[in-house]
Protein backbone atom coordinates (compact mmCIF):
# COMPACT_ATOMS: atom_id res chain seq x y z
CA UNK A 1 0.00 0.00 0.00
CA UNK A 2 1.87 3.21 -1.21
CA UNK A 3 1.56 5.95 1.54
CA UNK A 4 -1.42 9.18 0.31
CA UNK A 5 1.90 11.79 1.34
CA UNK A 6 4.10 10.02 -1.25
CA UNK A 7 2.85 11.98 -4.71
CA UNK A 8 1.55 14.94 -3.24
CA UNK A 9 4.26 15.57 -0.51
CA UNK A 10 5.63 19.12 -0.67
CA UNK A 11 9.28 17.30 0.08
CA UNK A 12 10.88 16.59 -3.02
CA UNK A 13 12.73 13.59 -3.18
CA UNK A 14 16.30 13.25 -3.94
CA UNK A 15 17.01 11.68 -7.18
CA UNK A 16 18.75 7.90 -6.46
CA UNK A 17 22.24 7.22 -7.23
CA UNK A 18 22.72 5.16 -10.34
CA UNK A 19 24.03 1.71 -9.45
CA UNK A 20 27.57 -0.37 -10.40
CA UNK A 21 26.52 -1.55 -13.71
CA UNK A 22 24.64 1.46 -14.60
CA UNK A 23 28.20 3.55 -13.71
CA UNK A 24 30.17 1.02 -15.64
CA UNK A 25 28.09 1.10 -18.32
CA UNK A 26 27.80 4.77 -19.04
CA UNK A 27 31.97 5.08 -18.53
CA UNK A 28 31.50 2.46 -21.45
CA UNK A 29 29.33 4.03 -23.94
CA UNK A 30 31.33 7.80 -22.93
CA UNK A 31 34.85 6.39 -23.59
CA UNK A 32 33.87 4.70 -26.55
CA UNK A 33 32.76 8.03 -28.00
CA UNK A 34 36.01 9.99 -26.41
CA UNK A 35 38.18 7.98 -27.98
CA UNK A 36 36.24 7.57 -31.55
CA UNK A 37 36.31 12.00 -31.05
CA UNK A 38 40.09 11.71 -30.01
CA UNK A 39 41.23 9.29 -33.56
CA UNK A 40 39.13 12.45 -35.59
CA UNK A 41 41.27 14.65 -33.76
CA UNK A 42 44.24 12.76 -34.02
CA UNK A 43 43.46 12.21 -37.87
CA UNK A 44 42.72 15.83 -38.41
CA UNK A 45 45.44 17.29 -37.03
CA UNK A 46 47.36 14.92 -39.09
CA UNK A 47 45.96 15.84 -42.11
CA UNK A 48 46.90 19.60 -41.10
CA UNK A 49 50.70 18.90 -40.04
CA UNK A 50 50.57 17.11 -43.95
CA UNK A 51 49.15 19.88 -45.70
CA UNK A 52 51.45 22.24 -43.30
CA UNK A 53 54.66 20.37 -44.65
CA UNK A 54 53.41 20.62 -48.14
CA UNK A 55 53.49 24.05 -48.04
CA UNK A 56 56.86 24.58 -46.40
CA UNK A 57 58.38 22.19 -49.16
CA UNK A 58 56.55 24.41 -51.87
CA UNK A 59 57.95 27.93 -50.20
CA UNK A 60 61.33 25.90 -50.12
CA UNK A 61 61.47 25.07 -53.56
CA UNK A 62 60.36 28.50 -54.55
CA UNK A 63 62.71 29.94 -52.33
CA UNK A 64 65.62 27.78 -54.09
CA UNK A 65 64.22 28.45 -57.42
CA UNK A 66 64.44 32.44 -57.18
CA UNK A 67 67.92 31.68 -55.50
CA UNK A 68 69.41 30.08 -58.70
CA UNK A 69 67.81 32.92 -60.70
CA UNK A 70 69.37 35.55 -58.99
CA UNK A 71 72.70 33.39 -58.63
CA UNK A 72 72.59 33.28 -62.23
CA UNK A 73 71.65 37.27 -63.03
CA UNK A 74 74.37 38.05 -60.82
CA UNK A 75 77.13 35.46 -62.80
CA UNK A 76 75.88 37.17 -65.99
CA UNK A 77 76.33 40.74 -64.73
CA UNK A 78 79.92 39.49 -63.50
CA UNK A 79 80.29 37.93 -66.99
CA UNK A 80 79.23 41.06 -68.95
CA UNK A 81 81.56 43.69 -66.74
CA UNK A 82 84.43 41.51 -67.43
CA UNK A 83 83.81 41.97 -70.53
CA UNK A 84 83.62 45.44 -70.26
CA UNK A 85 86.70 46.16 -68.40
CA UNK A 86 88.67 43.94 -71.07
CA UNK A 87 87.52 46.24 -73.86
CA UNK A 88 88.52 48.73 -71.50
CA UNK A 89 91.73 47.55 -71.38
CA UNK A 90 92.47 46.75 -75.32
CA UNK A 91 91.62 50.00 -76.44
Amino acid sequence: MESPMSEDSPIEKEPRLIGRKAAKAKRGINSTSNTSKFLEEIARQSALRIEIDRKVQEDDRAMAIEFAKEREYVRKEREYQRKENKEKKDR
